[in-house]
């Protein structure tokens, strides 16, 4: 798997992009590349300047992986975001990447914003459309979201779990 980072472009393969826009790609997984040279904002100023529309999902999508490595747990957490995107969506950015170590594995939480890219604004989308300032709300809402999971509630198995093994190292 290729380094994924914040602000990372994935595509859906194939995505039909406006005329004289080439963009960089890398094949990253089966059905998505990697765009190598924008985050969404450049990507967006890029394709309004042709006259398409970058259309942003009305919310973000937050998974979570588990791994050996912090790599291996991003590939896992990136696997359950992409199996949550619509299939009329066909362009996400990682926003957030949250990782935290245990004894024996990594936990990875991150949130994806999804898009829609097309030609024509007609064009019937069923997310619904946001504002720039929506998104940023909604962005917001997704890493408090984020922050919340990670604290397991007192008295939980789960937290009980990881005092006892704190405890016992």
């Amino acid at each position: 798997m290729r380094d994924i980072a914040e602000l990372t472009v994935l595509l859906r393969a194939p995505t039909e992009m406006p005329d004289g826009l080439k963009l960089a790609r890398d094949d990253f997984r089966e059905g998505w590349n990697r765009v190598r040279t924008y985050n969404a904002k450049g990507l967006e100023k890029k394709i309004k300047a042709r006259r398409w529309e970058f259309i942003p999902a009305s919310k973000c999508i937050v998974a979570a992986g588990l791994g050996e490595s912090p790599k291996q747990a991003i590939a896992r957490a990136l696997d359950h975001a992409l199996a949550q995107v619509s299939s009329h969506l066909n362009a996400i950015e990682i926003r957030n990447i949250q990782t935290t170590q245990y004894p024996w594995f990594w936990v990875v939480r991150l949130s994806v914003n999804a898009f829609r890219i097309q030609q024509s604004e007609a064009m019937p989308v069923p997310e619904g459309q946001t504002s720039f300032s929506d998104r940023l709300t909604e962005e917001q809402r997704c890493i408090r979201q984020m922050d919340m999971d990670r604290i397991p509630e007192t008295g939980s198995p789960l937290s009980n779990q990881f005092s006892a093994a704190s405890l016992t190292l």
